[in-house]
């Protein structure tokens, strides 16, 4: 879910660098000075890059990425290159070496739209920066200057209020694989009925092939008004017959209009209240179909009903598949959970809950549950083989003990650089065998005031979350960390200073193997690997 509200960006703003971006700007690319990377009068070569180009952008030299562009062998800013106001456009390339200035938005005028950088390659790539960046990476150098602002939204809250799990029993009014009719199937036509309080009033079952389409016809009529029907197929339907000119009469009288379009093997299911046909108060699905294989749908009826109703069908193999129909009716708490929070979420997408989370104070302990929000608008994600692969003793022990690749991509400033990353997703970085590569991390910087990393998602991480070496006065805060291998915020010396690290939510750390301190206490049984 986006945000239709637009962030005002009045303030001008002048960044500091000797290719900077031009003072007085209110957004990054509203600068004229800046070329564009769709021009070929841009580059040197007179012609725009092409896939697996290396790209340079030379000192000087200031381009707008206004246009989607192919996937690149290597990028290297040493002028400045800013991220221009376009949605989706996809960045794909085994690294990013910034020596310049690279910018996704500023602090006064947020990138509001969808940006995604991708990191490729594998542990053995010839596209490597020997010295502390490696491969598969966004590095700042000494003299670059890294400033991405995403979208700012609440990291991560607490509930004021315990909600359920969509598939809990609570609040369950009906279920059919759980009710006695759970055994009945046969093909054909399915139908139950409902009393407006949830209760079941009537259930049938017709062979569409046994010609008993009146037999339809009349028991939906005799249920009368306000009642609530659903009619689904189960497994299949047939082939249409002449005699099923009731059934679709019955059907469209109660306010379908896909029936006839139904084909043997299609699913199909419609909900509606009697009696009110003119009120809105039926819902059906439509008619899908993608190589005789059915997709997975939800359906709700209106609020007249005040019940949800779903209709799930499994997704099958062309031949001999089966669908499988399920109804449940939900009480409407359970149906449509309210879910109070402890801070402003406005932007966030509501979504399913799998498990119970409690949301209250205890005998004055805080047993709130935390809620996190794992997406951002701009997303920085590491390729992931399918399978893992080694080059080495060491890599091999990885799969081993992981069973994973789990050589993803990696973040990293150095000494003389200078970042502030904010409103970013980060997935699938961090690389296991590489000690020192991590999704976030200031390296050996020395003194950095004003540089942070704040209010990122950071997930599947293969390597901590946050790591701070040998560098004092940043600032992370309001970070989220949801599975990683490894310490999550990590100070790697111990003597870091003045560091500033506040409301971060860290979940899901599992050992690893880079430091003895991230290892089990059994694992060093092993001399090979302690």
């Amino acid at each position: 879910m986006r945000l239709n509200a637009l962030l005002a960006c009045l303030v001008a703003h002048a960044l500091i660098g000797n290719n900077g971006i031009q003072a007085q700007t209110s957004c990054p690319w509203d600068d004229q000075t800046l070329d564009k990377w769709s021009s070929p009068t841009t580059w040197p070569s007179g012609q725009v890059p092409q896939e697996n180009d290396v790209v340079n952008i030379p000192a000087g030299k200031k381009v707008l990425l206004d246009t989607p562009i192919p996937r690149l062998l290597t990028l290297t800013i040493d002028g400045t290159l800013v991220w221009g106001n376009v949605d989706g456009i996809r960045m794909e390339t085994s690294y990013v070496l910034v020596n310049g200035e690279f910018h996704i938005g500023s602090e006064t005028c947020p990138f509001e739209k969808e940006a995604d950088i991708f990191l490729y390659g594998q542990s053995n790539s010839a596209e490597n920066v020997p010295g502390p960046f490696g491969r598969k990476f966004v590095g700042v150098a000494s003299g670059g200057r890294l400033e991405i602002h995403g979208k700012p939204k609440k990291s991560w809250t607490k509930l004021t209020g315990t909600v359920a799990p969509s598939n809990g029993s609570c609040g369950i009014v009906y279920d059919s694989v759980n009710e006695q009719f759970n055994s009945e199937y046969q093909e054909g036509l399915h139908v139950v009925i409902w009393n407006p309080d949830g209760t079941v009033y009537d259930y049938g079952i017709f062979d569409t092939e046994s010609g008993v389409m009146d037999h339809v016809h009349n028991f939906v009529y005799k249920m009368g008004i306000g009642k609530i029907v659903a009619i689904a197929i189960h497994e299949d339907i047939g082939l249409p017959l002449a005699s099923w000119e009731p059934l679709y009469q019955a059907i469209e009288n109660l306010g379908g209009t896909q029936i006839r379009n139904v084909q043997a093997k299609d699913p199909y299911a419609f909900v509606a209240i009697t009696g009110n046909m003119n009120k809105g108060g039926h819902t059906e699905t439509e008619i899908k179909r993608r190589d005789r294989q059915a997709e997975r749908e939800r359906i709700s009826c209106t609020s007249l009903i005040k019940l949800r109703i779903y209709f799930l069908h499994s997704v099958t193999v062309p031949s001999g598949s089966k669908y499988s129909v399920r109804f449940r009716v939900l009480a409407r708490r359970l149906a449509f959970p309210l879910v109070t929070v402890l801070d402003d979420i406005y932007g966030w997408a509501p979504g399913e809950f799998r498990y119970s989370h409690f949301g209250h104070v205890t005998y004055g302990v805080d047993e709130r549950a935390e809620v996190g929000l794992l997406s951002r608008n701009i997303r920085i994600e590491g390729e992931v083989q399918e399978t893992c692969y080694s080059n080495n003793a060491d890599e091999a022990y990885l799969c081993t003990r992981f069973e994973m690749d789990t050589f993803g991509g990696h973040v990293k400033v150095i000494r003389g650089g200078f970042a502030r990353v904010e409103g970013v997703e980060l997935y699938h970085l961090g690389q296991q065998s590489t000690l020192g590569t991590y999704p976030l991390h200031f390296h050996m910087c020395d003194e950095v005031p004003g540089q942070y990393f704040k209010n990122n998602a950071i997930r599947d991480s293969f390597s901590r979350c946050i790591t701070i070496h040998g560098t004092d006065n940043a600032t992370v805060s309001d970070n989220v960390c949801l599975n990683h291998i490894g310490h999550g915020i990590f100070l790697e010396d111990s003597a870091e200073r003045w560091n500033i690290i506040h409301r971060n939510l860290v979940i899901g750390t599992v050992h690893g193997t880079i430091l003895l301190s991230d290892r089990k206490s059994d694992e060093c049984a092993d001399p090979d690997h302690c």
